[in-house]
């Protein structure tokens, strides 16, 4: 077994990205949806929801001589059983391994947040000078555990073996949010630790929300639109802020920078997605959190993150389902 083919839940088989491709296409024009995917493996899906990601196959062009072809990847949320065929190596165990295989996988992230989670961004918090992480702490942890540790849920490709697994924390947030119906954002409780607590809902905001009384109690959200530079990848939202929060002030253009360097020092699998994004020309999801103060020119206002455990960037196919309508 190999990533060559993904079991489509909509299809009910497993399916090559070409298939998945010409069945795309079959929909309507106006109304194709992308579908979802889980492990290629049946043991491995049967046991427990393990959601995988299918990328650029919903191009036209997605087969052209110059474009990146699609591919089949692991979901950082959904590890696989330690025997599944369908990666090169095992990835350890979290406490989605209580997610039962009659679950659909729409609902796999409201059943791990059903307790709601403690955030703690002061768990693995680096200096801005020389920003490190180390495996296998946690500072995102479902309230019901007793004490006990559930390990990396390592994401990214297989050959990405020696990537570090840094942003799993914020990324399963980000995930969990985008999975969520607002309904259930409203009732899953999230906290900061010891600084805020709340709900999805209340806790993780549109960016254009940014008030800098409050940012110390917020994680902010925000479409974004990714730039490549030479040494820079710089993170565009789509929404302005106001720097005093005050609606009848003037807006600024808000983005973040993550230099290559840093990131390939920190967290290769972050910028494997932000490489992702770009050769795509897509849009995709950022959340954070920074309590450093923004750093403001003459045109644009840039949050400062020197943890990678404080960021997550979502493309949109890494979306199980389409989002309800989250702003910009």
């Amino acid at each position: 077994m190999t990533k060559a083919v993904g079991y489509c839940v909509e299809l009910e088989r497993n399916i090559t990205l070409e298939e998945a491709h010409i069945e795309f296409f079959k929909q309507p024009e106006g109304k194709r949806k992308r579908f979802t995917f889980w492990c290629g493996d049946p043991k491995c899906r049967n046991e427990k929801i393990t959601l995988v990601v299918a990328a650029l196959y919903d191009r036209v062009d997605a087969f052209g001589e110059k474009f990146k072809s699609p591919y089949f990847r692991g979901h950082a949320a959904y590890p696989h059983i330690a025997t599944c065929t369908w990666i090169t190596r095992p990835d350890v165990k979290t406490s989605n391994s209580k997610i039962k295989k009659n679950i659909p996988a729409s609902k796999a992230s409201s059943v791990v947040a059903s307790s709601g989670f403690v955030f703690d961004p002061r768990g693995k918090k680096s200096s801005s000078s020389k920003p490190k992480t180390t495996e296998n702490e946690e500072t995102l942890e479902p309230k019901e555990r007793n004490g006990s540790g559930s390990g990396s849920a390592k994401g990214g490709d297989a050959s990405d073996t020696q990537r570090p697994t840094t942003s799993k924390f914020m990324l399963q947030v980000a995930v969990t949010y985008l999975s969520l119906t607002e309904h259930a954002r409203k009732d899953i409780p999230l906290e900061i630790k010891n600084i805020a607590g709340g709900n999805f809902y209340s806790i993780c905001i549109p960016v254009l929300g940014f008030h800098p009384s409050l940012q110390r109690q917020r994680i902010y959200r925000g479409k974004v639109s990714i730039v490549e530079l030479d040494y820079v990848y710089l993170l565009k939202f789509h929404s302005k802020i106001r720097l005093d929060g005050k609606k009848t002030s003037k807006t600024t253009s808000a983005e973040i920078k993550l230099t290559k360097k840093w990131l390939n020092e920190n967290d290769r699998a972050l910028m494997g997605t932000l490489n992702d994004v770009v050769e795509a020309n897509a849009i995709a999801w950022c959340f954070f959190y920074t309590t450093h103060p923004i750093q403001v020119t003459k045109t644009v206002a840039r949050f400062e993150i020197d943890d990678p455990n404080l960021i997550a960037v979502v493309p949109k196919w890494d979306i199980p389902e389409k989002p309800e309508t989250l702003g910009d």
